[in-house]
């Protein structure tokens, strides 16, 4: 005895239970059809279920049943039904096997069946609006799509215009700068006194006089005070000095007040003998001459002016011996 597809033959000709059949007509793979749930041969050889082509049919129990609400039956079982949701699987999208591919710089997802756009990568926008060529647009570097789509960067005469980080930026020509916009590179730094080198630096006023500014340097201007002196050549700073009080420039620039081992002070313009340096005194009482002479060593100066050391002492430290 031959069992064939589940049914106990008794003879060469295969006889096939209920739920089997052999409708290939082939005695090799006897009864190969499941009648219940075959939707090719749903109840009986040859009945097909409508909707096979499309893999919205099933057979269950030998019935045919038709998958509804955008569901197919995709893995071919039809003991869980119409399984997948080919209305939104992104595997699966309007159709068996219809796989949503990955746009580029971005993610997709199915919409109603339909392969859509999802969500952009960072820095990427889909600004084209087509979902073939998915996120193509730089929103971070694109000067017609700067930091959104439609963003157009302006071209700005004497500056190089660029996105960065979707904001965009000016690289300024020579001799300007963006002192009141960062893109508008309006100030020439070469020539503006206000903002003279760099945008803030400001050329003080001298005397009461405005200084230009020439080749990004503030230009100088004669003092107009005998007392105030430009001693250091700096335009910067003007007329710094009061040739009144300075005793490196008493009365005129670079006119020190210094006295031979002493020290001098300046006074209205005029530099006065102030005191002897340690070790020194001004025995002749003469400005000019300074502290000439060595109270230390001088035997006719021992410790102080006109303080002799008798004969045969030496003058040492400042005391006689």
């Amino acid at each position: 005895m031959i069992l064939v597809g589940g049914a106990a033959c008794q003879s060469d000709t295969a006889r096939c239970t209920q739920d089997r059949g052999d409708c290939n007509a082939d005695p090799k793979d006897g009864c190969e059809v499941n009648l219940l749930i075959s939707a090719a041969h749903c109840g009986q050889c040859g009945k097909a279920c409508p909707g096979i082509a499309q893999g919205s049919a099933l057979c269950i129990s030998g019935e045919c049943s038709v998958c509804e609400d955008g569901s197919m039956d995709c893995d071919g079982k039809p003991e869980n039904g119409c399984e997948t949701r080919v209305g939104s699987d992104i595997q699966n999208c309007g159709g068996c096997g219809k796989a949503c591919a990955a746009p580029t710089n971005g993610t997709a997802s199915c919409v109603l069946g339909r392969c859509v756009l999802a969500a952009c990568a960072r820095g990427y926008e889909d600004c084209d609006g087509s979902t073939a060529n998915g996120c193509e647009t730089s929103v971070s570097s694109d000067r017609r799509n700067c930091g959104v789509c439609g963003r157009l960067c302006p071209s700005i005469s004497g500056a190089t215009i660029t996105c960065e980080n979707g904001e965009c930026q000016a690289m300024c020509a020579i001799g300007f700068a963006s002192c009141a916009d960062v893109l508008l590179c309006e100030t020439n730094v070469l020539t503006d006194p206000l903002n003279c080198g760099r945008c803030g630096v400001i050329c003080p006023p001298v005397n009461g006089q405005q200084r230009a500014c020439a080749g990004g340097l503030c230009s100088s201007v004669p003092c107009l005070s005998t007392r105030w002196r430009d001693c250091n050549v700096s335009a910067i700073d003007g007329c710094e000095t009061d040739t009144d009080r300075d005793g490196s420039h008493c009365g005129a620039c670079n006119r020190a007040c210094v006295f031979p081992n002493g020290v001098g002070t300046c006074a209205n313009g005029a530099c006065k003998f102030s005191a002897c340096l340690p070790g020194f005194g001004d025995c002749d009482n003469n400005e000019l001459t300074g502290c000439e002479q060595n109270v230390l060593t001088n035997a006719q100066h021992c410790g102080a002016c006109n303080q002799a050391c008798l004969t045969p002492q030496t003058c040492r430290a400042g005391h006689c011996q």
